[in-house]
């Protein structure tokens, strides 16, 4: 597909031109302020080809790429919305890229910032922009870019929930040309901490959150088209990071024995048997067997979940097992076309026993999903179960959502969380929509030790929250978990004025017959998103929802278990990773540390427990979300059959 883009760029530039830059839009400048609230401008000539998918550094055709020059003044009024929204003619693929104050358009300059569809900047800076629009996919097309400055209204976030869980402020400033997005974290019980980004950049803590060092760039070659990431620090104190990166093998593996000083790569030692390709990459320790590690990932090609194991730290990866080959075939007829996976947990009370739970749907329905969907058509999940370290396997179909008038009731949005207390009970953590309905709400399932069976599940989220997206999980002490999440009072995640927190709920009774939840904002009294949250993955580009936050967040909890979250915030424009530690309320391990308010890691910490770990100030750099660029979406959308399309869908889905 490369070789046709390049084969398509080589044409126009024959027809067209082949002197790189862009054109002026019309009209090409304007000012936008509260005495002249409102702005349109189009393109100057139609537009034909492709801006490199990745790095929109320049513009490949001159035809490809328009600029409009903004000066933008809301004067002192820093309660104010810019909004940009850009529409497209029929059949074409296009993004606003946009230079805030203080970036210049070069080809040397990497602060621009890739948008997609829409442009929203809270309180932005005064100064200058350059509103770029570049085409990914355009063959004779046009655009009109509709941009005002209004008044921005009070937040209407989540309510604060518990007082008894409060997280508190501070800052940890970013450097380095980094790429930053869909965070992950780690705490092992020696208090250190690792939290990983696309790039692979990483930043690593040994005084339990309080202080961090980078953000450092594990892989150079890999920085600013990498994604899916994920991160460990294991009990033996190896740290381990992964990615999905499309610059070389897609593949990644990370380990370090010294504290994160230096890292071996083991992307040379990954097996990757014939006629794979992978996505979704996520670990799994052993918490008993010093460098016992797996790698589980989805392979798109197969379609399989293959799970590697490591024995040595993460140097070799020589077990290689597609989990979903396993009969009989009725218990996985979702596979690859759709499928979204947790990482592998590991039984604390007997290590050989390692689950991977999944979502899916039928082969079919999973072919036959409309590339319009605003989320991924799972409604089924499964559990895959090894009793051997990960040899052979056993695949168990959990739950079957059903229908609700005619249109299946969706899970996942996007990824299902497992996690795993003490004592082996496994918790499987959603979001969860009805057929023909808006609302999403977080859903906890249990599955006690020793069985099969899907117990639940409960709504998590109180309150009036209707749009609740992206959960991720941490386990304790027997019964015990903290569940983190994008939360909104919208009642449609795909609401474009919906506005987001950071959401945190624990339980202490998830074994009784109805757990109870307790539920606190953690973010604090600023939206963290303001805009829709797309749910389709790379398909986003064609439903022209709003990925800006990628497709996950995360949390995990200290040795005490007191919780750390980690998300990504974007209320400026600029993409943030953002950390808060909790500073007060019920810990989830109180068999380590007897409840008596912050653990003793956390006393005298609490002024500095949140902190944004990094701007992001490089995201034309970096994809969207996870997954390829758009160049192959935007070929098949201009020339592709129906049967190429079926092809190549599942590729562009989730990623």
């Amino acid at each position: 597909m490369r070789k046709h883009a390049a084969a398509i760029g080589a044409v126009l530039a024959l027809v067209f031109g082949t002197t790189p830059g862009v054109l002026g839009s019309n009209p090409s400048s304007g000012t936008l302020s509260f005495a002249h609230p409102a702005l349109t401008w189009t393109n100057s000539v139609p537009m034909f080809g492709t801006a490199p998918a990745l790095r929109r550094l320049t513009c490949n055709l001159v035809i490809n790429c328009d600029d409009f020059s903004l000066t933008l003044d809301r004067g002192t009024n820093t309660q104010s919305v810019a909004d940009f929204k850009l529409t497209v003619s029929p059949g074409s693929s296009m993004q606003i890229v946009y230079y805030p104050p203080g970036c210049d358009v070069t080809p040397t300059n990497t602060c621009y910032q890739a948008e997609g569809s829409e442009v929203r900047l809270i309180g932005p800076v005064n100064g200058h922009y350059t509103i770029r629009v570049t085409c990914t996919t355009c063959i004779n097309a046009s655009y009109t870019i509709a941009a005002t400055l209004t008044q921005s209204s009070a937040a209407h976030l989540a309510a604060a929930g518990a007082a008894s869980l409060t997280w508190s402020g501070g800052s940890l400033p970013a450097t380095g040309n980094t790429a930053f997005g869909e965070p992950s974290i780690s705490i092992n019980t020696l208090g250190h901490v690792i939290v990983n980004t696309f790039g692979p950049t990483v930043w690593i803590s040994h005084d339990n959150g309080k202080t961090f060092t980078g953000p450092t760039v594990v892989d150079p070659t890999c920085n600013a088209v990498s994604g899916d990431a994920d991160a460990l620090v294991a009990f033996d104190d190896t740290y381990y990071v992964d990615n999905l990166c499309t610059a070389g093998p897609t593949n990644l593996s990370f380990s370090s024995s010294d504290g994160g000083k230096t890292w071996n790569s083991s992307k040379a030692n990954l097996p990757t048997p014939a006629g794979t390709d992978s996505d979704r990459p996520w670990y799994g320790t052993d918490p008993k067997n010093p460098g016992v590690v797996y790698l589980s990932y989805h392979d798109f090609e197969g379609p399989n979940i293959w799970v590697l194991k490591s024995t040595d730290r993460g140097n070799t990866f020589p077990q290689a097992i597609p989990i979903t080959l396993v009969p009989p075939a009725s218990n996985y007829l979702d596979t690859g076309l759709a499928n979204t996976t947790s990482r592998p947990i590991v039984d604390p009370v007997d290590p050989n026993t390692v689950t991977v739970l999944y979502a899916g749907n039928t082969a079919v329905v999973s072919a036959t999903a409309s590339p319009l969907n605003q989320d991924f058509d799972l409604n089924q999940f499964y559990m895959a179960q090894s009793h051997d370290g990960g040899i052979t396997w056993t695949s168990t179909k959990l739950l079957d959502a059903g229908q609700t008038g005619g249109q299946d009731n969706t899970v996942a949005h996007e990824f299902p969380q497992a996690t795993i207390d003490s004592a082996g009970n496994i918790y499987l953590v959603y979001s969860y929509r009805l057929g023909g309905h808006t609302q999403t709400h977080i859903e906890m399932g249990l599955i006690k030790h020793g069985t099969t069976t899907l117990e639940g599940p409960w709504q998590v989220d109180q309150g009036g929250l209707g749009a609740n997206v992206f959960p991720w999980a941490a386990a304790g002490d027997p019964g015990m978990v903290d569940i983190t999440w994008y939360g909104s009072t919208a009642n449609d995640n795909n609401d474009t004025s919906a506005q987001w927190s950071e959401m945190f709920a624990q339980t202490l009774d998830a074994l009784a017959a109805s757990p109870h939840f307790a539920q606190s904002r953690v973010s604090g009294n600023q939206p963290i998103h303001s805009a829709d949250i797309c749910l389709a993955g790379t398909l986003c580009l064609a439903t022209g929802g709003n990925r800006n936050l990628a497709d996950f967040q995360g949390v995990d909890v200290d040795r005490c278990g007191y919780a750390e979250a980690v998300w990504t915030d974007d209320h400026t424009g600029a993409g943030l990773t953002m950390l808060a530690r909790q500073s007060s309320g019920r810990n989830i391990r109180p068999s380590v540390c007897p409840q008596s308010g912050p653990s003793v890691a956390q006393k005298g910490s609490e002024k500095t427990t949140s902190r944004v770990l990094a701007s992001h100030q490089k995201r034309g750099k970096t994809l969207p979300g996870t997954g390829v660029g758009y160049g192959l979406f935007g070929l098949v959308l201009i020339g592709a059959s129906a049967l190429i399309w079926a092809l190549t869908r599942s590729r562009d889905r989730v990623r």
